[in-house]
């Protein structure tokens, strides 16, 4: 199902981020510090940087998630409508009489034939009239 394989990316895309950005953070934060010890004021900017890029992608993450969950849930309520509904349409079609034509309708058989009534059929100039 194409949901829960979007919901699996999201998960995946989740893990990913986590890992890169602990190792991303931690290194950029390393850089700043060494960058103000040595009095460049690029140090501030880059603190600055790297503590909006911890907190977007902790919100990119927490985003992944939500989605991640509400697929799966979906998901499951889907597969669990999808049976609720099989299970009814067998017990519909189980109790109605044998020969119900609109049971027999759906079922497999012979193609259609012509109904001989009021309206005749093509045969004799009416119009047709199938089941």
């Amino acid at each position: 199902m194409a949901l829960a394989e979007i919901a699996g990316d999201a998960r995946e895309l989740r893990f990913g981020l986590s890992s890169v950005t602990g190792v991303a953070t931690a290194s950029s934060s390393g850089a700043a510090a060494d960058l103000r010890a040595a009095g460049l004021s690029s140090g501030s900017a880059l603190s600055t940087a790297t503590n909006r890029f911890f907190r977007k992608s902790m919100d990119l993450m927490a985003d992944c998630q939500t989605i991640e969950e509400g697929l799966d849930s979906s998901v499951i309520s889907h597969t669990e409508l999808e049976a609720d509904i099989a299970g009814q349409l067998h017990r519909v079609h189980a109790a109605l009489p044998i020969g119900n034509p609109v049971i027999a309708a759906l079922e497999p058989g012979p193609p259609a034939t012509d109904i001989t009534g009021m309206w005749g059929t093509a045969a004799n100039g009416g119009r047709d009239a199938h089941l």
